[in-house]
């Protein structure tokens, strides 16, 4: 009964989840959500959209369109990248009193991957937060990296 809720994203994710359980180790294969969903369900879709002929095509969450497409095991290894990301910007950007545009880029890009669980990767978006990220990680790197040389020429 809350198939409405979020704009129809209760209804795709209901549907979804399920698809997991088959899909565990190796997901169906990237760009194959729209096979996989099960679009036979009319009575959903038409509680939900008022339209039977509405072809679901993502599951406008980008975490479960992972699991879906690509496996639970990518999914793991792509939240446990995530949250080393998360650990180096808490690690290089803490105790700062001014925050630098490093830190907001490590917030930013932080901010798009929150967003992913209501929202797809867009192919007019996800070149440029993933060039962010690089950039990003290449400057806490660098700056990890100065601050061991650093320290290293202190004890000499």
């Amino acid at each position: 009964g809350k198939e409405k809720v979020g704009s129809g994203r209760v209804f795709i994710w209901s549907r979804t989840l399920p698809l997991l359980k088959s899909r565990m180790i190796y997901g169906s294969g990237p760009d194959t959500f729209s096979l996989e969903f099960p679009q036979y369900d009319h009575i959903g879709k038409l509680k939900t959209f008022h339209n039977t002929e509405i072809i679901v095509d993502k599951p406008h969450n980008m975490y479960l369109q992972i699991a879906v497409n690509t496996g639970i095991i990518s999914l793991v290894v792509f939240v446990i990248g995530l949250f080393i990301y998360l650990l180096d910007g808490i690690v290089a950007y803490r105790g700062l009193e001014k925050v630098s545009v490093e830190a907001f880029l490590w917030l930013g890009i932080l901010a798009y991957h929150a967003t992913a669980m209501f929202n797809d990767s867009l192919v007019s978006v996800a070149p440029i937060a993933w060039i962010c990220f690089g950039i990003s990680s290449g400057i806490i790197y660098s700056n990890r990296e100065e601050e061991k040389s650093l320290n290293t020429k202190e004890i000499d």
